[in-house]
This record gives C-alpha cells, structure tokens and sequence, in this order.
C-alpha cells in the first residue's frame, strides 16, 4: 500500500503488487489531481478550471469542479501475459477498475498487449462537509485485470491511501 499526499499533483509510474508467491506484476502510470472546495463557489471555480487544464491542452478552456479527482490512467507496462498462446506471444487484454470510495470506474479492454496505452480520465467526486468544503477521503485503488469472456484475472494492484500530510 502507497502513502501519497492526494491533495499533491501526482504523476509517476507505480509499481503494482502481484497476488503472494507471484513476480512482479507491472507497472501503471497514473496522473491524480484533486481539486478541493473552500465553500467560496467563485474562486473554487477558478481554482478548479486552472488545476484541471494540467490534464488537457493548455490552450483549450476547462470549466472544471471543486471537490473532485482527477485520476488519469495512462498506460501500463511489464505486465504479464495471463493468456496462453500456441500461435505465437502469450498476451493479456488488460484494463484497469477505479475504486474510490463507493464509487468505480473502468477502462477499455486493450486487447492481446502487455504494454496498453488507456488515456482514460475520470473524475470522481470526493466527500464535502456540509459547507462544501473537503471530507476524509477514502484510498484508491487502482486494479489491473486481464480481460476474459467468463472472468477476469488479476494482473496486479496498487492502493493509494491519502496520507494526512504532504510527504
């Protein structure tokens, strides 16, 4: 498990935990931004167009939202290969499950690669007070699995847990 300073820009490849017994599991690269509220809705505004165009084209316009992560799964690397081949390389069809809290998301299925590009962005909404400013967050955890018709099968995992200080 990874203690990180949500509250921090984040972008870093992380390395993923196998299941116990197994090697290595990979790599994934992430970007995390949060985006809190202080209850002034005008400048929580402005502070959340700005912080947000970290994951765009900075010419482009962002409305951007307080209280939210921005988590952005980029790729991956040094997977391994889940399934088995008898013409040619063993590959995986990876893709990457989100948990926040209560909430998940997921991304496309890359199929028969080991080393998948996902640029997928998602913005969770995180826990506000009752004047909108910034909760307790709960941890993150981003899950690799290899994509299956009846099942998928684990290719590794990485927990963030918002450390309560800046490391």
């Amino acid at each position: 498990e990874r203690q990180m300073c949500i509250r921090d820009r984040i972008s870093e490849w992380l390395k993923l935990d196998a299941l116990e017994g197994q090697q290595g599991a990979g790599e994934v690269e992430v970007k995390i931004l949060l985006t809190p509220g202080t209850g002034d809705a005008q400048a929580d505004a402005a502070k959340a167009a700005d912080s947000a165009r970290w994951f765009v084209d900075d010419q482009e316009q962002e409305k951007g939202e307080p209280n939210v992560l921005h988590v952005a799964v980029v790729r991956a690397r040094g997977l391994k290969a889940a399934d088995k081949s008898l013409m040619g390389p063993s590959s995986s069809d990876p893709f990457v499950t989100l948990v926040f809290g209560d909430k998940k998301e997921k991304t496309d299925v890359v199929k028969k690669s080991l080393e998948p590009i996902w640029m997928k962005m998602v913005e969770l909404p995180v826990p506000v007070t009752k004047d909108k400013k910034l909760g307790p967050l709960p941890s993150l955890d981003v899950l690799v699995e290899d994509h299956d018709t009846l099942s998928s099968d684990f290719l590794g995992k990485v927990t963030i847990s918002p450390a309560s200080k800046p490391q």
